[in-house]
């Protein structure tokens, strides 16, 4: 399999129902460049919840520097979440 593997039409169907919920549910934001949902990541590539693999040109600065799922950023989630996994500052720093 290749790095980009397109097994449905774009926006899926799967894609669709989502971002049609999102719409009703979640404020915009100020764009979508692609009209999908991720559904997993592993380095520089992405499967969204149609199936279809993507390259991330875009993604966030943090995945942009070592790609999704890095083995050392999982472990360090893992044990921060063990500990807390939010709070608010401006109540509880």
């Amino acid at each position: 399999m290749g790095a980009i593997d397109l097994v449905t039409e774009i926006p899926g169907p799967r894609s669709k129902e989502i971002l049609a919920r999102k719409s009703k549910v979640v404020c915009d934001p100020l764009d979508i460049h692609v009209p999908a949902v991720i559904d997993r990541g592993d380095g520089a590539r992405f499967t969204d919840v149609d199936g279809n693999a993507w390259l991330d040109f875009s993604g966030g600065l943090g995945c942009q520097l070592v790609g999704y799922s890095h083995p050392k950023v999982v472990e360090a989630v893992q044990r921060q979440a063990a500990k807390v996994s939010h709070t608010d500052f401006s109540v509880i720093p």
